[in-house]
């Protein structure tokens, strides 16, 4: 089972694929070109898309959306999410959404943890000393909490 969560951002999308062992099979930032924001959606779906058509992930996974201060960001977060969780429809993916504090308990026992403990946890979890781009371990942490969601769930339908 292959697994790609992804932490949607408008200039910098991180994303990252691992199996239910927690083996890194990819990851990487989808940088925009500065451009308008179409152009950009444009760039975050086709480079999605071949990450997507390259690992064949069972799922894919995102945190559901959040609050946001700044209306105008939170729109065009909101616009990068659904191209993001569009592709993956289009393409026969399986989709969970978690909501933030979900993930971040699953990987450091804490809701509320900080981008740091959970970079931390990330390469704790992975067996990794790796400094990621801070899309990428959100990516990963996302991925992680649906490999440990999918197990509970297993786990509950038995039999």
């Amino acid at each position: 089972m292959k697994i790609m969560g992804v932490d949607p951002s408008l200039n910098n999308t991180g994303y990252a694929v691992i199996d239910e062992n927690y083996s890194l099979l990819d990851y990487g930032v989808i940088k925009t070109k500065d451009a308008e924001l179409e152009d950009k959606l444009v760039e975050i779906h086709e480079k999605l898309l071949e990450k997507l058509k390259e690992w064949e992930p069972d799922y894919f996974v995102m945190e559901d959306t959040f609050y946001h201060r700044n209306p105008d960001t939170a729109i065009k977060l909101g616009a990068v999410k659904g191209v993001c969780l569009l592709t993956a429809r289009m393409n026969g993916v399986e989709i969970l959404t978690l909501p933030p504090t979900r993930v971040k308990l699953s990987i450091t026992g804490d809701g509320r943890a900080n981008k740091e403990k959970v970079a931390f946890m990330v390469n704790k979890i992975l067996k990794l000393d790796v400094r990621f781009p801070s899309h990428v371990s959100d990516a990963i942490a996302c991925a992680v909490a649906a490999v440990h969601k999918l197990r509970k769930d297993a786990l509950f339908n038995k039999g």
